[in-house]
């Protein structure tokens, strides 16, 4: 994958800066196969999401739902908080 394929992808998900996307829609106005190359993305994009859309339409099968609610989770301590500095500022209330 290139660097500029990278770029699609983060530009299609909307990851990049306002100035790296300027960059990605200035060459995708003057270069056709760029272009091209994002179309194809997108089109994959609609395509999993079509996808996944209709197994998630699918029922949960019965004994994964059983499995689940049967299922005994083991007793977790509460996290830790971290400690404050010894010179951090204190709650007021």
């Amino acid at each position: 994958m290139s660097d500029f394929s990278e770029q699609l992808s983060a530009y299609l998900d909307g990851e990049l800066s306002a100035e790296d996307a300027a960059m990605v829609e200035a060459r995708l106005a003057s270069d056709p196969a760029a272009q091209a190359e994002l179309d194809a993305l997108m089109a994959a994009e609609a395509e999993i999401a079509e996808e996944f859309d209709a197994m998630l339409a699918e029922p949960v099968p019965f004994k994964l739902a059983q499995t689940i609610k049967t299922f005994d989770m083991p007793a977790s301590e509460p996290a830790a908080s971290p400690a404050a500095p010894a010179n951090a500022p204190r709650p007021i209330w």
